[in-house]
């Protein structure tokens, strides 16, 4: 699944920066190197709802930062980036209903790929 750990420093504007490479192996996609400084907000989740899950906290951090990384490349389909964040998700020991409370909020919420 992981191959490195996830090293981060946090920056002022509430984002968190890649101090090194951080390589994952996710299905369909096979090995995912996410490079160090990229920038990630972990989840994107609105405030409102951190009651219900911390963007920072929490084990989907790690599958947050592939699934930013994946839609920073906008390689193939949207949905493919999304299945990857539930597998992770599921992998790291999110509970169920979290998972995919979380997985259809970017699904229905997330921003759409141009073509």
């Amino acid at each position: 699944m992981y191959k490195t750990e996830l090293m981060v420093k946090s920056n002022k504007d509430l984002t968190w920066e890649l101090l090194e490479d951080f390589i994952a192996m996710v299905p369909p996609y096979g090995e995912i190197t996410v490079p160090a400084g990229f920038i990630t907000d972990f989840a994107s989740i609105p405030s409102l709802f951190h009651w219900f899950a911390t963007p920072t906290k929490g084990k989907w951090r790690k599958a947050s930062v592939i699934h930013d990384y994946l839609y920073f490349l906008k390689e193939g389909k949207r949905k493919k980036a999304d299945d990857a964040f539930l597998y992770l998700m599921e992998q790291d020991g999110v509970p169920y209903f979290k998972r995919y409370a979380m997985y259809w909020a970017v699904r229905i919420g997330g921003p759409r790929w141009k073509k």
